[in-house]
């Protein structure tokens, strides 16, 4: 078990509708699920449109505060934490592209997430700009599942544990 990057959590953010933006709040509680009130919380993946349903891999967003200044920066735009319907936005946690499954991210005192996968852009975050989606191949920032619940809020310490151990 190796610590990589500390950073420090920028903003949380829930939607109880979905889609994109996700708000800016004072704190947020995780429980097993995902964040309390979020669109996204929950034992099953909303996002799977067809066949059985499946267990929720992917209750939590993360995306780090440098790609959001870099796409502003590229297209020209002004986007803000959670304009990429990501839950936590973080900034000094370094490229969240180079995250892997089972990777851990401890946030404050008590939260672990674990990483199970890139987040894809998808076509919905093209309503700022027709080439957000584009801009955001391997750069949409990671999905992930809750290993120990808690409060968290922005200026919360954050660090990066690479591997499952």
């Amino acid at each position: 078990m190796t610590n990589t990057n500390s950073g420090t959590i920028i903003s949380v953010n829930v939607s109880s509708n979905g889609g994109v933006p996700k708000y800016p709040q004072k704190e947020v509680f995780i429980d097993f699920h995902g964040i309390t009130g979020d669109y996204h919380s929950g034992e099953i993946n909303k996002h799977k449109k067809n066949g059985p349903s499946e267990p929720n891999s992917r209750p939590i967003s993360i995306v780090s505060l440098e790609v959001l200044n870099e796409i502003n920066t590229t297209l020209g735009i002004n986007l803000k934490p959670g304009d990429l319907a990501e839950n936590i936005t973080t900034n000094h946690l370094g490229n969240l592209g180079e995250l892997e499954e089972g990777d851990t991210i401890k946030i404050g005192e008590d939260v672990i997430l674990q990483v199970t996968g890139q987040n894809k852009p998808c076509a919905v975050l093209n309503v700022y700009h027709d080439s957000v989606s584009k801009s955001l191949v391997n750069k949409r920032g990671i999905t992930a599942t809750v290993i120990n619940t808690g409060t968290i809020k922005p200026d919360d310490t954050c660090y990066v544990i690479k591997g499952n151990s």
